[in-house]
C-alpha cells in the first residue's frame, strides 16, 4: 500500500515523463526553434535584467617600420542596452478522479499539449527579433534590426536589401537576390567602418519559400535555369536552409510575412537569447486543493535581444 508521499512522487513523475517525452521532441533538421544554436546564441544569466554596451573595435592594423613604435587605438564603447528577462507560464488542473481512472488517457493527452506550447511559445517570442526586424525589432542605437546604422565610428552602414540592389522590381528571393546579399553581408561595416566579410551559412525563410530557398542553396545545378550550369552557392558555401512558421503570415500577431527572408553569418551575428531559468515544471497535490484536483505547472523565464546588425541581412522580398 503505498503512502500519500509515495503517491504523489508517482504522480509527479508520471507528468514529468509525459511533458519531457513532448517538449524535448525533435523536429526535421530544417526547422528552425529558439534552440537552434546558428540563429540563437544562448547567454546564461543569473539576473533579471542583462545589460550591456556595443564596442567600437579595432580598425586595420597600422604598416610600421622595423623599430617603430606599435600604434594604438583607444577603446570605444556606445550604445547602452538593457534587457529584462520576461517570465512566461502556464498550468493545468487535472482532476484526481480524471488521472486515477486514466479516461481515454485524457490526461497524458493533456500534459503532452502542454509541454508542446511550452516549447511553441519559446519559438514564438523567440522569431520576434526576425518578424520586427524591419520596424520593431530595435539594435541599441536605436535603429531597426534590418535597416540603416549609423557607426560609432563614424558614417553608415545598411543591411537591408531593397529592390535596386537587386536590380529589378521587387527583392523576391531569387538566385540573384541571394547572390546580392552574400555580397552584401561580406561588405556590411563593422563599428570602426571597415567591412567584415561575413560568410552566409545560414538561410532563414518562412515555410511558403522553403522550396526556393533550398533550390537556391543546395541544388546541385542552378535551379530552373535550363542550362545545367552548376550552383556556386552549393560549391563554395556551406549553406543551411532554416525555416519558421513563426516568421510566416500564419504567426498569431499578424506580424510575420511570406515574402521577407534572412541571411546570417552564424559566427558573427548578433541575436542573443538570454535565459535566467530553462523550463521548470511542479506539481500542486490534490490533497492541497478544495476540489481534488492537482495542479500541475511548467514556466522558464528567457528573452532575446540583438544588441548589434552584424553578420545578418535581410529583405521584405517585395517592392521596398
Amino acid at each position: 500500500m503505498f503512502t500519500e508521499a509515495q503517491n504523489f512522487s508517482l504522480v509527479q513523475t508520471e507528468l514529468n515523463e509525459v511533458f519531457r517525452q513532448n517538449y524535448e521532441a525533435t523536429l526535421p533538421p530544417s526547422y528552425a526553434t529558439a534552440m537552434t544554436a546558428e540563429i540563437f546564441k544562448v547567454t546564461d544569466t543569473t539576473h533579471a535584467a542583462y545589460i550591456g554596451t556595443v564596442h567600437k573595435g579595432p580598425g586595420l592594423f597600422s604598416k610600421i617600420g622595423e623599430v617603430q613604435a606599435i600604434p594604438s587605438y583607444v577603446a570605444k564603447v556606445a550604445n547602452k542596452w538593457t534587457v529584462t528577462i520576461a517570465d512566461f507560464g502556464e498550468g493545468i488542473e487535472i482532476s484526481k478522479n480524471l488521472f486515477d481512472d486514466d479516461i481515454y488517457g485524457e490526461w497524458q493527452a493533456q500534459v503532452a499539449e502542454f509541454a508542446i506550447m511550452a516549447r511553441r511559445t519559446q519559438d514564438y517570442n523567440a522569431f520576434k527579433i526576425f518578424r520586427g526586424a524591419f520596424t520593431t525589432t530595435l539594435t541599441a542605437d536605436g535603429a531597426a534590426l534590418i535597416g540603416a546604422h549609423t557607426l560609432i565610428g563614424g558614417g553608415t552602414t545598411n543591411n537591408q536589401i531593397v529592390a535596386a540592389d537587386v536590380g529589378a522590381a521587387t527583392t523576391v528571393l531569387t538566385t540573384s537576390a541571394f547572390n546580392i546579399a552574400t555580397k552584401r553581408l561580406a561588405e556590411v561595416k563593422s563599428q570602426a567602418g571597415v567591412p567584415l566579410q561575413c560568410v552566409p551559412n545560414c538561410l532563414l525563410v518562412p515555410p511558403a519559400l522553403y522550396v526556393t530557398a533550398r533550390q537556391i542553396a543546395v541544388s546541385a545545378l542552378v535551379p530552373e535555369s535550363g542550362n545545367n550550369a552548376v550552383n556556386v552557392f552549393t560549391m563554395d558555401y556551406a549553406v543551411k536552409v532554416y525555416q519558421s512558421v513563426w516568421i510566416g503570415s500564419a504567426s498569431p500577431d499578424g506580424l510575420g510575412s511570406d515574402t521577407a527572408w534572412f541571411v546570417l553569418d552564424s559566427q558573427r551575428h548578433a541575436i542573443r537569447r538570454f535565459v535566467r531559468a530553462g523550463i521548470v515544471t511542479s506539481l500542486r497535490d490534490w490533497s492541497m486543493s478544495n476540489n481534488r484536483t492537482y495542479f500541475y505547472q511548467a514556466f522558464f523565464r528567457e528573452e532575446v535581444f540583438a544588441p548589434d546588425y552584424i553578420g545578418l541581412v535581410g529583405a521584405l522580398g517585395d517592392t521596398a
